[in-house]
């Protein structure tokens, strides 16, 4: 910080180092908004609550989407006698629906069981028909479908976090150096007497 002290010496005025402090600190702070607005953004459009069976209306985003129950809540037959349809209603097309392996559970803390997933290439809302043929009558499953963006949201707060406290913190440094320089120069000028 050698040269900060020369270019600070060299300045009439304090404001500059004031100003380029906040700078950085705001510059801190967008960063961790952007950070927070990305994660708000993921987790509006890629999670849905919806059950097993159903019709639902879904508006999705592009990229993947996996369905997994709400904790060990299959049907009693499992997986196998699940059929999902997806739909896309302007052009009246069926999307190809991947289904999971038997058994294959997801990480992160979640107990559920994956059921299915599919790849969305354009943004809109499309059909997604849910059916177990040995469900029965009046009984539900609950299920998630999340979006793959949510998988990164962790990162995102994390770098934005990371940014801000080191925009910020050089930022406060910045200006408490100024402080401290212009402090000192003003406290030790000597006072002029009067003859």
């Amino acid at each position: 910080m050698n040269l900060f002290h020369k270019l600070l010496a060299s300045t009439k005025s304090k404001y500059w180092g004031y100003g380029f402090g906040a700078s950085l600190c705001l510059l801190g702070l967008v960063a961790v908004a952007v950070a927070f607005g990305q994660v708000l953004r993921t987790t509006a459009g890629g999670f849905h609550q919806i059950s097993l069976p159903g019709d639902h209306m879904l508006s999705l985003n592009p990229g993947y989407h996996i369905a997994v129950t709400k904790g060990d809540t299959l049907p009693a037959a499992g997986a196998s006698n699940i059929m999902v349809f997806l739909t896309d209603p302007q052009t009246g097309n069926i999307l190809n629906v991947e289904m999971a392996p038997p058994g294959m559970r997801t990480g992160g803390g979640h107990s559920g069981q994956v059921l299915f997933r599919f790849q969305i290439n354009n943004p809109g809302v499309y059909n997604l028909s849910l059916s177990d043929s040995t469900a029965k009558e009046g009984t539900s499953v609950g299920v998630y479908l999340f979006h793959e963006s949510l998988g990164s949201n962790r990162a995102d707060i994390v770098v934005g976090i990371i940014l801000c406290l080191l925009f910020c913190g050089i930022g406060l440094y910045i200006i408490v150096r100024t402080y401290k320089q212009f402090n000192k120069k003003t406290n030790t000028e000597p006072t002029k007497t009067k003859k």
